[in-house]
């Protein structure tokens, strides 16, 4: 038995050469965009040689239970067949072999450190990694202990008995879009003509956070939105593109940052959280709620 413990939950940061194991197991365009588009997390929980794996994306939640050195049944998702599988270690490493077809992918699971997991797979001369990072978001402290926390957006400071709040700071891109995005444009009174320009537009969000203190630049190519604002405070700025002004309240939710309408519940309210390697903004009007997923990209 191995001495690593794969333990905690663990959130999906990148990939390599994913895409092209997904063309080597016969995937289309359609589905492979689809699978490297979520962001898996998985839970695990080692006792010695006895493991529990929940992986959970935004579509589906499977849980894997298994043994070291023993056999175990798993439905392969690409083939939908039963297959029986066994892990074995080789050194520090976890290795999951398939006994119904010894052609089939090999996963190999190791620590980088104690905050990095990566998946390695292979088929044949193909291989890909999947990165994960360990889910700190935020911890509470007692009073004698004074650190650094690790959050998915960077290193802050931990004092005493506070809880920590995670750093958006960043030049980031938006990558794409959830399928009630065109719906939620039509929510809040977009045409046809525009929404087919909106979704096609790039946009980027350019912040500057210090602690509760936030400067937000949402650029898009007609103009650029500029926001200055202190969590738990009211604040003002004028709508470049509903020519008015527009009063708003941002608050912690936890780890998101939310803001709200305060004079317009025409306004749609906004949550940014940091998911993996993601920027995630909700927006919210009425019923209907749409996520636009941003990456940290160069600033130009």
């Amino acid at each position: 038995m191995a001495t690593v413990n794969f333990s905690g939950k663990w959130k999906h940061s990148k990939d390599e050469g994913f895409d092209t194991l997904l063309q080597k197991l016969g995937l289309g365009v359609l589905k492979r965009k689809a699978i490297t588009s979520m962001s898996p997390q998985q839970e695990i929980t080692q006792n010695g040689d006895e493991f529990v794996v929940t992986n959970k994306t935004t579509l589906k939640t499977t849980t894997l239970k298994f043994t070291v050195g023993q056999d175990f049944q798993f439905t392969n998702v690409i083939s939908g067949k039963e297959e029986t599988m066994r892990a074995v270690w080789e050194g520090q490493k976890l290795v999951i072999k398939n006994m119904t077809n010894p052609e089939g992918v090999l996963a190999t699971r190791e620590l980088e450190d104690a905050d990095h997991m990566t998946i390695t797979q292979q088929k044949g001369d193909t291989v890909a990694k999947r990165h994960f990072i360990k889910a700190w978001h935020f911890r509470l402290y007692s009073p004698q202990f004074f650190g650094i926390i690790f959050t998915s957006g960077g290193a802050v400071m931990a004092a005493e008995g506070e809880t920590q709040v995670p750093n958006f700071t960043g030049y980031w891109k938006l990558e794409r879009n959830d399928e009630n995005f065109d719906k939620y444009l039509q929510e809040v009174g977009v045409n046809f003509v525009m929404r087919k320009v909106i979704k096609n537009a790039s946009m980027y969000q350019d912040i500057e956070q210090d602690g509760n203190n936030f400067k937000l630049k949402v650029i898009l190519p007609v103009a650029t939105q500029e926001l200055t604002f202190t969590v738990g405070e009211e604040f003002e700025f004028y709508h470049s593109f509903r020519k008015m002004t527009i009063r708003r309240i941002a608050k912690w939710e936890g780890t998101a940052l939310v803001t709200r309408p305060v004079s317009d519940d025409k306004d749609p309210t906004e949550r940014r959280e940091l998911d993996g390697e993601f920027l995630v903004l909700t927006l919210t009007k009425g019923s209907v709620s749409t996520k636009r997923y941003f990456k940290r990209a160069t600033k130009k």
